[in-house]
């Protein structure tokens, strides 16, 4: 069983929790076929589900905020693509905006992904912290900033500037490097100053 586990290719480190994760998920269990299984993404590897939901997938958790190096980064990516590849007719991904009085939203990972276009679910559901209507399109504008940034610094939008920051700059509208070094720190602020001032000062003389 040992080395059933290890040739599974598990992502992440292998140890005994690990393992033990594994065993218990893949034991024969005398429950009905409607039970529901909740397991972390690496017990999932190697399993099959006709439905999985994947909840938290926010920015901040997927990938986890205390991935700092590409390394880590690239085993976030490996540990949701376990996830989000268990479904063999459904799959449902659930975020939200806001988690613990600060700001969340969708995972960067998400990007890209064809989704369903049954809507009914996200008509249904309220929405909160909406845009105020003097700020139509900042958000939209910094977003775009962001991954035109991210393409051509050959990173992830998410290694540019979390949606936190983004938030930060729509609320604060900084009007100097000054201001953007408190968001920032200073080199970064000095770097980003010219695209990101003339965005706001567009949508702040609007």
């Amino acid at each position: 069983m040992v080395r059933q586990f290890v040739h599974l290719d598990q992502p992440g480190i292998i140890d005994g929790r690990a393992f033990n994760a594994w065993v218990v998920a893949n034991a024969v269990h005398n429950t009905p076929k409607n039970g529901v299984d909740l397991l972390t993404f690496h017990a999932a590897k190697g399993r099959e589900w006709d439905c999985v939901v994947v909840a938290g997938a926010e920015t901040g958790l997927l990938p986890h905020g205390s991935a700092s190096t590409n390394d880590q980064r690239k085993e976030e990516i490996r540990l949701a693509y376990v996830a989000f590849t268990r479904a063999a007719q459904q799959l449902f991904i659930t975020y939200a905006d806001k988690r613990n009085n600060r700001n969340a939203g969708k995972s960067p990972l998400l990007d890209g992904m064809p989704l369903s276009a049954n809507t009914e679910a996200n008509q249904q559901l309220p929405r909160f912290a909406a845009r105020p209507s003097n700020q139509p399109n900042l958000l939209d504008d910094l977003t775009t900033w962001r991954r035109h940034t991210g393409r051509t610094t050959n990173q992830e939008p998410f290694q540019v500037c979390t949606d936190e920051v983004l938030a930060q700059l729509v609320a604060s509208q900084p009007a100097s490097v000054d201001d953007l070094a408190v968001i920032f720190g200073p080199l970064t602020a000095k770097r980003v100053a010219p695209a990101l001032l003339a965005i706001i000062d567009k949508h702040r003389a609007a």
